[in-house]
């Protein structure tokens, strides 16, 4: 009868086989590149693999409490999207309830730093640009028979509304992924099936060109 030990490694060792298959391309450990820039060059490379045509930076960090990988880009994919393939890179997480950084020692964490590599912090920083904000802002206005003032006017959503537009146009544009070279066209309302899987306060989708 086997430990517990002993069967966590065995499927740890199962774990680091199918993502080796898996990535065929990652950096491995050549015991002269840190583990957080070895994660932070595969990060790069499964990014631009995913995300074709979206430029990415991808930078790593190292100081005395541990190390960070931070990663921005304009429009393109969503942060929620980035994400699903950017968490596996960090090694664990803060709990602030506790005040304490817990370690994630499952399989599958222990086979992508392995592989991969990983960091103590994973940042992401989608950047959306300032006119395209304002253009959807004005935009929703128009949609909704509201004058628009400037990014402040109020009531987009009537009186209870106490959100400027400006904040209406960033969630909607938070939620929409640009394909590259996508252009901005409009807005237009959700059908009853799109709203019924937004978050509240988002009532419009983005038309392109």
């Amino acid at each position: 009868m086997i430990t517990q030990t002993e069967f966590t490694k065995m499927l740890t060792g199962a774990e680091i086989a199918a993502l080796r298959a898996r990535y065929p391309w990652a950096k491995l450990d050549d015991g002269k590149t840190s583990r957080h820039a070895r994660a932070a060059w595969n990060l790069r490379k499964e990014l631009k693999l995913n995300f074709p045509g979206i430029k990415f930076r991808v930078r790593s960090d190292s100081y005395s409490m541990g190390d960070s990988i931070h990663i921005d880009w304009t429009l393109g994919p969503t942060s929620n999207q980035v994400q699903a393939v950017s968490r596996k890179y960090q090694y664990g997480w803060f709990d602030g309830m506790e005040d304490l950084y817990n370690f994630d020692h499952s399989p599958e964490s222990q086979a992508v730093g392995e592989i991969l590599g990983q960091s103590k912090y994973v940042f992401e920083q989608r950047k959306i640009p300032g006119d395209l904000i304002d253009r959807v802002g004005k935009d929703l206005c128009g949609l909704q028979r509201v004058e628009y003032q400037g990014p402040y006017t109020m009531h987009l959503l009537g009186n209870m509304d106490g959100e400027p537009v400006e904040q209406h146009a960033r969630a909607l544009l938070w939620e929409t992924p640009f394909a590259p070279g996508a252009e901005y066209a409009g807005v237009r309302y959700m059908t009853p099936e799109e709203h019924q899987h937004s978050p509240v306060g988002v009532f419009a989708v983005v038309l392109f060109k």
